[in-house]
This record gives structure tokens, sequence and C-alpha cells, in this order.
């Protein structure tokens, strides 16, 4: 709960005035009662450790795995839609496409205006094939975010693949005026718009991509036949 560290001045503390009320009720017994006082009070807080350390133990464990850290959150805090963001994020990075929608789905339940979610479950469901359903979470996503560059660019990529060519050059065109170094942006503004034989266009982002990449072949074949 990030209390950890502050409360080591007030343990240290606890732990002085127990020890030192102890010492003081035990000066008035005899002097085998004080030994076996004193082990028995040591053994006592030898246990404590002992337990105290196997929690930690199972504890860190939990930090060795990106999953098993995020599913132990998830437990600790099913109502937490970030919690369910980031589990979704660490099995998407894994592979499990179907896990990651599910908890992406899960935090949106949690947090329905929840960008992120929405722009990370678009690009899922559009390589899943369900475009329909991708493109309106790109949009939401965009309309939640408007001022992020990762927003426009994400509904950029959703509309190209349903077919939108022209609303797909205006969106990139968008994060372009968010993010002016958005190379990819760039790059498919130039095919884009060689493809629909806009050749000023395409040549305008081939040039700007081929001053921050030398030599890229992409840029070099627009510009080619762009002229």
């Amino acid at each position: 709960r990030r209390f950890y560290l502050p409360l080591i001045g007030l343990l240290a503390a606890l732990v002085v005035l127990a020890c030192a009320l102890l010492e003081r009720s035990l000066r008035a017994r005899p002097d085998h009662v004080q030994r076996r006082a004193r082990v028995a009070l040591f053994g006592l807080g030898l246990g404590v450790v002992a337990l105290l350390a196997a929690g930690t133990r199972q504890h860190a464990l939990d930090y060795r795995d990106a999953r098993a850290f995020w599913q132990a959150a998830v437990r600790a805090r099913p109502d937490n839609a970030r919690a369910h963001y980031n589990l979704a994020e660490t099995l998407r990075r894994q592979g499990d496409a179907v896990g990651a929608m599910a908890s992406l789905r899960h935090a949106l339940t949690l947090q329905a205006a929840y960008a992120d979610a929405h722009i990370n479950l678009s690009g899922l469901l559009m390589a899943s094939g369900a475009r329909a359903e991708g493109l309106a979470h790109a949009e939401r996503g965009a309309q939640l975010a408007p001022a992020a560059p990762n927003a426009h660019y994400n509904l950029a990529l959703a509309c190209a693949l349903s077919g939108l060519t022209e609303r797909a050059l205006a969106e990139l065109e968008t994060t372009l005026r968010l993010q002016p170094e958005h190379w990819e942006a760039h790059r498919r503004l130039a095919q884009g718009y060689l493809s629909l034989g806009r050749s000023v266009e395409a040549r305008e982002h081939a040039q700007r991509l081929l001053r921050h990449v030398p030599g890229d072949p992409l840029a070099r074949r627009v510009l080619s036949l762009a002229r």
C-alpha cells in the first residue's frame, strides 16, 4: 500500500519502547526468571521474523512474472480498471489476444471512458477480423483523447483496414498536427496519397521521411513513382 517505508521510523520507535518497558518490568524479577523471559521473547521474535520472511518471499514471487503480478493485482482489486488494463497489456505482449480482449472489456465495464482501453481493444479487434466493432472502439478512443496522437493514428489504421481511405488520411494528418515527427504517419501518408494519385502530397511526406531516415526504401520508391 506504499506505506511500508514511512512506517519504518514508527516501527523502530515502537520496538525500542517495547524493549524498554519489558526491561523495566523484568528488573524486579529474580535473575532466573529474567533469563527465561528473555529466551522466550527471543524465540518468539525469531518465530515472528520467520513468518514475516516467508510471507515476504511469497509476495516477492508475484513480481517475478508480469502476468502473475497483474493477476494478483486483479484479485486484490477486482474493481480497479487500470489493473485489468495492465493485465490485458501483459497478455497481449505474451501473445494471448483472447485473454487480452477479455481483460480490456472488463476494464471498460468498470470505466467506460477509458480511452487507452478503447484504443488497444480496437487494435486487437481489427487484427481478429471484427472490423466494425474495432472501428467503433477506435472512434471512441479518439473522442475521449482528442489531443493524443496515438488515438488518431490508431483510428487511421482502423479506417484504412475498413476501406475508408480518405478518412484514414485525414486522421493521419491530425496525428501529424499533434506530433509532427510521427514517422510512421508520414510513411503511411506517402503511400496513401500515392495510391490516390496525389503525387505532390506523397512526395512531400516521402521527402520528410528521407530527411529523418536517409535511404528509406519505401520513401525512395514513393518518390520514384511520384516522379
